[in-house]
């Protein structure tokens, strides 16, 4: 994850959860427990998928769309949710399944 400042400029890079094969087990809570420790006015996640297709599986859009809400709660924009293949990436925000209001 990313933590940014009111320029969007990052403050703390912190890699939160790590993987198995085929799975990583994220929360919410995790995420904004590392934001909450530091100044941060923005939050950027990010994370691989080994095989090389960045092609957001139902699980990937529904974990973002959680975070997201619970960043809102929290008053933590979430700016953008990538996942980082071999040669490729694929961003929820610029593909418009995350709306990354810079105005919070």
């Amino acid at each position: 994850m990313l933590c940014l400042d009111t320029k969007n400029q990052v403050i703390k890079r912190q890699a939160v959860f790590q993987g198995t094969l085929n799975s990583c087990p994220a929360q919410p809570r995790e995420i904004i427990k590392v934001a909450l420790t530091t100044p941060t006015a923005r939050v950027v996640i990010a994370h691989n998928h080994p095989s090389g297709d960045v092609t957001p599986s139902k699980k990937d859009v529904e974990f973002t769309k959680r975070l997201q809400l619970a960043c809102e709660l929290m008053g933590l924009p979430l700016l953008d949710s990538f996942i980082i293949g071999v040669n490729d990436y694929f961003s929820f925000a610029e593909q418009g399944v995350l709306n990354c209001n810079t105005d919070s």
